[in-house]
């Protein structure tokens, strides 16, 4: 039994350390940080289980190694534990923000499970094999120099297209920016970078050139891969800026005693980024994108666990280059691994931090800790003598069995219900995983265009029961999606805009949809968008001085946002005003010549005050720029046809057909052109 707990030990933590910057698959929608995740919990968990099978079975005695650092370590974790606990969002806090998955609180937890684990089951040199160490620190940092080869080879790979000439291969592949560390180039960059610190110090350590060829090799591979990355004009990551990071992390701790001790919770940095964000970021090209991380992780850290959570960080760091640098002189072999440990933090100042990079923080901690030898101590606790200690740890160990067939139980059903997210069977990954809000979120707009398609339809009994079907299920999911994801911005619009579509046929829609909206803006109060539609739904409900303050706070947050400044043009409309209100669209039309939306209302208006010509030149721009606008073909139709074009009218209808099967209005439309 004990031979094979060790074997177990052994070949999970091989497996980690080789997979873990290679691993991903091409079946969940994020295919790197998921799939990571899912490998590192799942060999942690074989691998510890082993570790406390052996112990509780084999030596009836539970034997540990201490070291200094293992209190800061804890503190950490129980900080990140507390700061869940606490957070505005517990499930993102928990596993990790959707689409990042890198910062959730069991991803620390089973990298610190994997710490201690290669604290107490490795050595270096002469200790190498006795009863508590199974596995040499040497035989671990081969196993990642061959990860460090395959993850170059590979990458070079996609730079010079040869992945693009093997048929069959998932498209991501054939990306020039893919590559099995992150999926992104930046976070490669930071990868090699940290690698080639490492490459350096292993030269360096031996003085023999011929014991060194093979970090020799590997360095000039790194150094050749960064500087085809850097020569190569290859597309870029969008990364918020460290000013603006830096800024929403003050933000935050600043709001309130909470935040300032805890944060927003561990993993919630969307929220932190959509409650701090500056005005001044609506000048940015990337202002509608919502960031669910920093700039750093260092901000991140400041963000989402406050002060608590910096200093313990800062702390275990602190501590560990304090022992590390009094021991510097003793064991030869952590040199390589403390400046490259070194290069780490520094990019934790300048990049956000992945499941790679994260996992190498661990590893590179534990290898040093275990080359400490002197401060470490070893803990004891036997109960061979004592059948009440006996007792307790086999009824603990069962239990801990038990909790592991259940969590994989769970993750194989999150697992199935992501493929099917991949594959937009939206229903399948609810039904997998009612309690993620993002599914819920997707299948409510899923329904909301089910049911905006019928209620373009002429209304039948079977449309019409059809129709309330997917009203109702579209109200449930959105709903279920706020209750799920409070905090959550996405939800509350979502919401808003099922309301604001079905506010003619649902009594007491458009109140909803005011509360829901409102509810958005306060969790993201910079953005136009929100408040345009917001004033989108008054001007609805012909709430005309309501809809013009929000269209004005919008023009506020971002003078130059189009769908603002078109609203607007429309209320004159709305008023009557159609000399200003043409104006306004004409002015737009001249500033936004690429907008379809604004071409077809100015041509919509032309249309209104009978300046044929006019507005058929706008549709024509229209359907130009968007061939598959619908409501462009349709007017276009409808002119040819007032001006007896019966060729042109036909074609134009039979496109709106085309686009919207089963329309029985345009068919009767066809079928008296054709007369």
């Amino acid at each position: 039994m004990r031979d094979i707990c060790n074997r177990v030990i052994k070949y999970s933590l091989f497996l980690l350390v080789f997979l873990a910057p290679l691993f991903w698959l091409p079946f969940s929608f994020e295919n790197f940080e998921f799939n990571k995740q899912y490998l590192i919990c799942f060999l942690v968990s074989i691998a510890f289980f082993a570790w406390i099978l052996k112990q509780v079975f084999c030596d009836r005695e539970i034997r540990f190694k201490k070291s200094p650092l293992d209190i800061y370590v804890a503190i950490f974790i129980f900080v990140a534990a507390i700061s869940a606990i606490f957070s505005v969002d517990r499930g993102s806090s928990l596993f990790g923000f959707y689409g990042k998955f890198s910062d959730g609180l069991i991803g620390l937890v089973s990298l610190g499970v994997f710490y201690f684990l290669i604290t107490n089951n490795t050595s270096y040199g002469k200790n190498y094999g006795n009863r508590i160490s199974i596995i040499s620190a040497s035989d671990l940092m081969k196993i990642f120099l061959w990860s460090i080869f395959f993850v170059i080879l590979f990458s070079y790979f996609s730079i010079f297209g040869l992945w693009q000439k093997i048929p069959g291969l998932p498209a991501i592949m054939k990306q020039p920016t893919f590559n099995p560390v992150s999926g992104s180039l930046e976070g490669l960059v930071v990868f090699l970078s940290i690698v080639v610190v490492l490459l350096i110090g292993l030269i360096l350590q031996k003085s023999q050139l011929k014991k060194n060829w093979p970090s020799v090799i590997l360095l000039i591979a790194a150094l050749g891969l960064l500087f085809s990355i850097f020569s190569a004009p290859l597309p870029k990551e969008q990364v918020l800026g460290q000013g603006l990071s830096w800024k929403v992390a003050f933000g935050t701790v600043t709001s309130n005693l909470k935040n300032g001790f805890l944060g927003s919770g561990i993993g919630t940095y969307f929220y932190d980024f959509a409650k701090h964000k500056s005005v001044e970021f609506n000048q940015n090209p990337l202002w509608q994108v919502r960031f669910d991380r920093p700039g750093n992780h260092i901000a991140e850290i400041l963000a989402t666990m406050g002060f608590l959570g910096l200093l313990s960080y800062m702390a275990l760091v602190g501590m560990f280059l304090l022992i590390s640098w009094m021991l510097i002189t003793v064991p030869k072999s952590q040199f390589p691994i403390l400046v490259a440990f070194l290069a780490l933090v520094i990019s934790q100042f300048v990049y956000y931090q992945n499941t790679v990079l994260a996992f190498l923080f661990w590893l590179f901690l534990a290898l040093s800790v275990v080359s400490w030898e002197k401060p470490i101590k070893e803990k004891v606790i036997s109960f061979k003598e004592s059948p009440k200690l006996n007792l307790i740890f086999t009824a603990s160990l069962i239990i801990i069995g038990l909790l592991t067939l259940t969590s994989y139980y769970f993750a194989q059903k999150f697992y199935r219900a992501d493929v099917a997210y991949a594959k937009t069977n939206y229903e399948r990954a609810v039904r997998l995983n009612p309690n993620l809000s993002q599914y819920r979120i997707i299948l409510a707009r899923s329904y909301l265009g089910e049911a905006l398609s019928e209620m373009r339809k002429p209304s039948t009994e079977q449309n019409s029961l059809l129709l309330q079907t997917k009203i109702a299920e579209a109200i449930d999911e959105a709903r279920i999606g706020t209750l799920l994801g409070p905090n959550r911005v996405a939800g509350w619009e979502t919401l808003g805009m099922v309301y604001r579509e079905i506010h003619p046929i649902v009594e007491g829609a458009g109140e909803w949809g005011v509360k829901a909206f409102e509810k958005a803006i306060s969790l993201e109060p910079t953005n136009p968008v929100l408040q345009t539609d917001l004033g989108k739904l008054y001007l609805a409900l012909n709430e005309l001085e309501k809809a013009k303050s929000a269209f004005i706070k919008a023009k506020e947050l971002k003078s130059d946002y189009p769908e603002a400044l078109l609203q607007e043009a429309l209320i004159y409309e709305k008023e009557n005003n159609l000399v200003k209100s043409l104006e306004k669209l004409e002015d737009l039309a001249g500033s936004y010549p690429l907008n379809p939306e604004i071409l077809f209302q100015l041509g919509r208006l032309y249309f209104n005050l009978d300046k044929m010509d006019e507005a058929i030149s706008q549709f024509e721009k229209v359907v130009e720029l968007a061939p598959n606008h619908s409501n462009a073909h349709y007017s276009l139709g409808v002119i040819w046809a007032k001006k007896e074009k019966k060729d042109l009218a036909i074609k134009e209808f039979e496109k709106v057909l085309e686009l919207n099967p089963g329309n029985l209005e345009v068919a009767q439309k066809l079928k008296e052109l054709r007369k």
